[in-house]
């Protein structure tokens, strides 16, 4: 028999692309978080929690593409019977970025009316159509039970598995106040620190005073509470995705 002729050598195979990236762009549960609808639920959610307050509530919220709009909007508080109603507006903004990459997801610029607000706008002189319910709520609260939802309760068991064993930890610091609001609007997510395999983040916020007196806030413009939670797509893309970058992907930022 004649020598079988050598093989010929294979090809070497091309590297594939990072499975974050083309995955993002697909995702169904990712765009479902991102859609309006969740977002609208999201920021009634922020509301509910930041203001903390009991009655009957109802929220109306303007999701905004200009910034200028979202600038001008005002957060009015109107009486219908026993039933107060109350505005929030949003303005999708940058990602977050962590040092050495982007999120896809936007953040929310939020804009509603604080719980100081709420409760003396409903006052009918006789009663409160609202009354305290405790503290207001702090955004490093929300952002747990955000990130804590979306862990529990959108991904799936093998993602959550996934996370937990081998994933980078996202943690929540204290909420940093941000003295004017203008310098609020372009203050993105601080992301403080990275040790090890954990990474920090703050929620920049800010508000305006209710006075009668001499003061630098326009009056349209007072009793307003301003926040930057994360959302449950931001915490959704972190969990499944940019938990497990190389190492060198991160770095401190102080």
């Amino acid at each position: 028999k004649s020598p079988k002729s050598p093989k010929s050598p294979k090809s070497p195979k091309t590297p594939k692309s990072p499975k974050s990236s083309p995955k993002k762009e697909t995702d169904p549960m990712l765009q479902f978080l991102s859609h309006d609808d969740s977002l609208i639920v999201f920021g009634e959610e922020m509301l509910r929690h930041s203001a903390n307050v009991n009655g009957n509530l109802e929220v109306d919220v303007t999701i905004h593409m200009m910034e200028a709009n979202f600038i001008l909007s005002k957060t009015a508080v109107t009486l219908t019977g026993v039933l107060a109603n109350t505005e929030i507006h949003m303005y999708g903004q940058d990602p977050i970025n962590f040092g050495g990459f982007n999120q896809t997801s936007p953040t929310y610029a939020i804009k509603t009316r604080k719980q100081e607000a709420l409760i003396i706008g409903t006052n009918t002189g006789t009663s409160n159509i609202l009354s305290y319910n405790g503290y207001p709520g702090r955004l490093n609260e929300l952002n747990q039970k955000v990130f804590d939802t979306v862990l529990n309760s959108v991904v799936t068991k093998q993602e959550k598995k996934r996370y937990i064993t081998k994933g980078r930890k996202l943690e929540f610091l204290p909420d940093t106040y941000i003295p004017i609001p203008p310098f609020w609007v372009r203050t993105s997510p601080l992301v403080v620190t990275h040790d090890d395999d954990v990474t920090y983040i703050s929620s920049p916020f800010t508000m305006s005073i209710i006075s009668k007196h001499t003061t630098p806030t326009p009056e349209r413009f007072q009793g307003t509470y301003y926040g930057k939670p994360i959302t449950a797509a931001q915490a959704y893309e972190w969990i499944v995705y940019d938990a497990f970058g190389n190492a060198d992907t991160f770095y401190s930022i102080i």
